[in-house]
């Protein structure tokens, strides 16, 4: 009994030395976790200083950079108008006051014939009627449709060769004997072909008259004229 209670007295009192000791310690550190708190603050401080600053500038930054844009944008505008008013009074002999809006002057590109608001090209060499619009599209063009009787004379007046005949825009469905161009506009009874046969396709020479899609001619494209 005696170990026991000498046994039980050694435990409480280590115990209680042990404890003493933490609650020491305790005392000791207590002073410096509001010193640590109080530079965790600071930082804080400091960094969402520098973070406003920061959106400041790019605020600043963004909004010089519109202006300069609204700047840009303008002396643009004035450059285009500037250069189109020096191309209708170089190209189309336009008085320098006037408008571009009102202009009429209409350009072709290079090796181009300008008539009326139309631009027209004339091949060199022979292909077929399927042929001869593809290549056309591949100029931004088509086959001439001819409109009127004065469009006609004009294309015949600028035929290299009178001898050949030219492919032009009318062609005839295989379900119908009738008269199509190919780009669906109305057309003129009066310059059309009487001689209309199916899987035909229209030509001009001394007028406009109809011939095998699968022959090879000239041929000769159509496109809209620049407005400048």
């Amino acid at each position: 009994m005696e170990d026991d209670s000498g046994y039980t007295a050694l435990y409480f009192q280590s115990h209680r030395r042990g404890s003493q000791a933490l609650c020491a310690a305790g005392k000791q550190d207590a002073p410096q976790c509001p010193r640590w708190h109080r530079i965790t603050l600071w930082v804080g401080f400091i960094w969402n200083i520098i973070l406003v600053a920061i959106v400041i500038v790019l605020a600043v930054h963004l909004e010089k950079g519109k202006s300069d844009a609204d700047v840009g944008r303008a002396k643009c505008s004035t450059s285009l108008d500037d250069f189109q008013a020096r191309l209708n009074r170089e190209l189309c002999n336009q008085s320098q006051d006037r408008s571009s809006v009102n202009s009429t002057c209409r350009i072709c590109p290079v090796n181009w014939l300008l008539y009326r608001d139309k631009c027209y090209w004339r091949s060199e060499d022979m292909k077929r009627w399927k042929d001869s619009q593809a290549d056309c599209a591949t100029k931004n063009s088509h086959l001439v449709v001819i409109q009127d009787e004065e469009e006609m004379k004009f294309i015949k007046q600028n035929m290299q060769d009178k001898s050949v005949l030219y492919w032009i825009g009318l062609y005839s469905s295989l379900s119908e004997e009738k008269w199509a161009s190919v780009t669906g506009s109305q057309l003129d009874p009066n310059i059309l072909p009487s001689d209309t046969k199916r899987n035909h396709c229209g030509v001009i020479k001394d007028n406009i008259r109809s011939d095998s899609c699968s022959a090879e001619h000239v041929w000769i494209c159509q496109r809209e004229a620049l407005l400048l």
